[in-house]
C-alpha cells in the first residue's frame, strides 16, 4: 500500500466544529456529552450532540438528498475556513451514478 500524504484535515464532533473548536475541548477535557434533549423521546441517557447541526442546509442542488446525516457530512467538510472537497467534481459523479442505477435501471 502507498503511503498518502494529508495536506489539511478537518475535525467536527459533540466536542466542536473545526480543529480550533475541537482543541479547545480537548485541552479543558470537555467530553461533548449531554443529557439527551431531543423532542420526541425521553431517555435517561446522555447524548453527543454537534453545535448548530438542525441549522445546516445542504446546497439546492444536494437538497434531495437532506438528512441528518448528510448534513453532518457536509458540515464537516466544509470546516476550517474551506472546502476539503471539489463539490462541483463530485455533484456531477453523484449525478452520473444516480442516472446509471436509477433512471436506466
Amino acid at each position: 500500500m502507498s503511503p498518502l500524504a494529508l495536506t489539511s484535515f478537518t475535525a467536527t464532533s459533540a466536542i466542536g466544529r473545526g480543529l480550533d473548536a475541537t482543541l479547545t475541548s480537548l485541552h479543558a477535557q470537555r467530553s461533548g456529552l449531554a443529557p439527551c434533549s431531543f423532542e420526541t423521546v425521553r431517555l435517561d441517557t446522555c447524548i453527543g450532540e454537534v453545535p448548530g447541526i438542525d441549522q445546516v442546509q445542504l446546497p439546492a442542488e444536494l437538497a434531495e438528498f437532506d438528512c441528518r446525516n448528510n448534513r453532518l457530512a457536509w458540515l464537516a467538510m466544509n470546516e476550517d475556513g474551506s472546502a476539503l472537497f471539489d463539490w462541483s467534481a463530485i455533484w456531477a459523479g453523484m449525478s452520473a451514478i444516480l442516472e446509471e442505477r436509477v433512471i436506466k435501471g
